[in-house]
């Protein structure tokens, strides 16, 4: 199994983030990724600035963000993906394994 620095951002009173975090759970486990995932509990807009918090839920892989970075606001929101046209609160499963192999190579 291979590790790599994987961190979870979100916010406590976000509904979407315990589906993304076993969503992402799945993947690694799928991937074969050993990797622990670093649990950040953003608790304010002080916070948010200081993470470059997109929102929640929100993914790094080796401190990336999953969609690229730079792509928003920073603050305490729920985070919104886009993908080939389409929106969601949660990543797609293609997003986040599209990054950790990128990450894993």
């Amino acid at each position: 199994m291979k590790n790599i620095k994987i961190e979870f951002l979100y916010f406590e009173d976000c509904p979407n983030f315990q589906p993304a975090l076993k969503q992402l759970e799945r993947i690694l486990k799928e991937e074969g990724v050993g990797s622990s995932v670093e649990m950040i509990n953003v608790t304010s807009e002080e916070m948010a600035k200081k993470f470059g918090f997109l929102g929640s839920p929100s993914i790094r892989i080796s401190g990336k963000d999953i969609e690229g970075g730079g792509l928003g606001e920073l603050g305490m929101k729920c985070r919104i993906y886009k993908e080939q046209g389409k929106t969601s609160n949660i990543p797609s499963d293609n997003l986040i394994q599209t990054c950790l192999r990128k990450n894993l190579e």
